[in-house]
This record gives structure tokens, sequence and C-alpha cells, in this order.
């Protein structure tokens, strides 16, 4: 884009596996880059072996990004997708002492 951001959306067969841009990848990348003004597209007739990180329609990605989009201009905090799972959190709580 403008910026002189670049990402990539891996797409085969019509799908959208995989998505990157700088340390992103997954559904966070994808969505970045779906709401990048000016953005510049090229497209090569090629698809690297790449996991199928997204498991999501398009559709989906465009509604989730631009909801996020409008609720960061309005600085407002999204909320987080019930369907992406946050990694577990290690415990604070010392552990029990065994007994013996």
């Amino acid at each position: 884009n403008k910026d002189g951001r670049t990402g990539e959306l891996f797409f085969k067969e019509g799908r959208l596996l995989d998505a990157k841009v700088g340390k992103l990848n997954g559904i966070q990348a994808a969505c970045s880059i779906l709401v990048w003004p000016d953005s510049e597209i090229s497209m090569q007739d090629r698809c690297p072996d790449v996991p199928d990180n997204i498991r999501r329609k398009v559709h989906d990605l465009l509604i989730m990004s631009a909801k996020a989009y409008d609720e960061l201009s309005a600085g407002e905090i999204p909320e987080p997708d019930p369907i992406v799972e946050a990694p577990p959190q290690p415990s604070s709580a010392p552990e029990p002492a065994p007994h013996g």
C-alpha cells in the first residue's frame, strides 16, 4: 500500500488458506490486509504449499475486518472473535504442596 506495507494472501482453488504480514499470519494477518486503504494487488498463478490456517470464508473475514476497523476508528477496543481461541494463560496461583 502507500505506507510501504506488504502482505500476502494465499488462495488455492478459491479458498483463502493463509495470510502473512510482518510477524502476523493466519486470520490476524488476513484481517489486517483486508482493511488497508489504497492497496495495490498483484496476483500470481501459483500458491506455495501453505497450511490451512484460516478455515473461514472470505466473506466472513471481510465482515469481521470491517467491524474491527470501525471499532478502532471510533476509539473502541474490538471484541475478540469468539471462534479464535486465545492461548491458555499460565496459572499465577501457587501449586498446592504435596501431602505426604
